[in-house]
Formats: structure tokens, C-alpha cells, sequence
């Protein structure tokens, strides 16, 4: 819903934390023997959103994340307009900021102080 959100309106810039390309494609990865897609009644196509957001991206996701698949970060990053960054998360879907730590708020903090900078630092 926030992407879907900042894609309306001129944030100055979004970070997206450990999130899903929709509610259908994370369905058929949980429920994969059930039409869950179709069984939806709210879809949350973040994916789509992302092809319309405008501001500065800052997606980051764990690989041991194990709830929602990385891929789903490599695919809003695909489908995101530049400038869009990646941050990898170190530990599993809740405790993915808690091990990364300090390295990650010091990212955010530059991300935030010069959102379209080419490099985050992590200091």
C-alpha cells in the first residue's frame, strides 16, 4: 500500500523494507497446491505501482528472509525508475534489522541525506 501510495503522490524519496511484488504472487509461493490468486479479494500489485513511483528508491531485503523471497526485492528493483537502489539484509524477515545493524542505518541515513547519490555508503 505504500508504494501504491508514494506512486500517487511526489514523496522525496521511498525506502522499501523486506516487501512483496503482490499478494497473489506471495498466495501461489506459500499455497502453491490452491488457485490462491484467484481466491483474492485484495491484490496489493506493488510491482505495478513500482513502474510508476518517480522518486528515489532504497529497496532492502534479506536472502534468508523467510516469509517473502528475496526475488521479490530483485523484482521491484527491476521494474523501478531510476534512481532506485538495493540494500542486502543480512538474517531472517524479523530479525533482518536487528543483525544488520548499525551498517543499515547508517545506509539509510545517507540514503536519506542524498537520495539520488549513485553509491550508498554503509560506512
Amino acid at each position: 500500500m505504500a508504494i501504491e501510495l508514494a506512486s500517487r503522490t511526489t514523496p522525496r524519496a521511498v525506502i522499501i523494507e523486506s516487501t512483496f511484488t503482490s499478494m497473489g504472487d506471495m498466495a501461489a509461493a506459500h499455497y502453491p497446491f490452491l488457485p490462491a490468486r484467484l481466491l483474492l479479494r485484495h491484490k496489493y500489485p506493488s510491482i505495478d505501482a513500482m513502474k510508476r513511483l518517480t522518486a528515489p528508491v532504497l529497496i532492502a531485503h534479506s536472502e534468508d528472509d523467510e516469509m517473502i523471497p528475496c526475488g521479490h526485492a530483485q523484482q521491484l528493483l527491476d521494474n523501478a525508475i531510476s534512481p532506485k537502489r538495493f540494500y542486502r539484509l543480512v538474517g531472517s524477515h524479523n530479525q533482518a534489522f536487528v543483525e544488520s545493524g548499525r551498517a543499515y542505518y547508517r545506509a539509510l541515513g545517507n540514503f536519506i541525506g542524498n537520495p539520488t547519490a549513485s553509491v550508498i555508503d554503509d560506512g
